[in-house]
């Protein structure tokens, strides 16, 4: 009995001691997994810490980024304004552009008109000096015939003058003879 009791007890501590080896090799997987798992966790609070930099970076850039879109979105505002001045103004300037143009072509119409008008009564004018040119020489040309008609009569009176002044001197001389 004792040899029995004595191979169960042998038994027992075999099986004890292969469960004991059982748990020891679980306890070293398990304390492997627990540094494993510790050097997870740490590599975790390493990126955390590093995700944490990195988001206050971003969070630094976006807010850096926020205020130069203000101030894009401002200068965008100005620029928008400065265009539509510009437009306005540029509309302005067409429609003086278009009076000036208007102007322009009433004017150089009156000018045609006037230099028409010009040429017409400069025509009319020298059609009508024409006339009074041609009636004066006319009139001058008939003057003049009638002036040396007078003139002719005047030498024929002064050749008759002398003929009878030579004619009494030839009597004057043959008298005193």
């Amino acid at each position: 009995e004792n040899n029995a009791l004595s191979a169960k007890c042998a038994h027992t501590m075999e099986l004890q001691q292969k469960d004991i080896r059982k748990l020891q090799k679980n306890m070293a997987d398990q304390i492997a997994k627990y540094e494993k798992l510790q050097k997870a966790r740490m590599k975790c609070e390493t990126e955390k810490k590093d995700t944490i930099q990195q988001l206050r970076k971003w969070t630094k850039k976006a807010e850096h980024f926020e205020k130069e879109g203000r101030k894009l979105q401002q200068q965008l505002d100005h620029a928008q304004d400065q265009l539509s001045q510009s437009r306005t103004a540029h509309q302005s300037l067409q429609t003086q552009s278009q009076q000036w143009l208007q102007k322009i072509s009433t004017l150089e119409q009156t000018k045609q008109a006037l230099e028409q008008q010009h040429f017409e009564q400069t025509r009319e004018a020298q059609i009508a000096n024409n006339q009074v040119l041609s009636e004066l020489m006319t009139k001058h040309k008939a003057e003049c015939e009638v002036n040396m008609q007078k003139l002719r009569d005047m030498e024929a009176a002064m050749n008759a003058l002398r003929q009878e002044n030579e004619s009494l001197q030839t009597q004057s001389i043959d008298n005193e003879n």
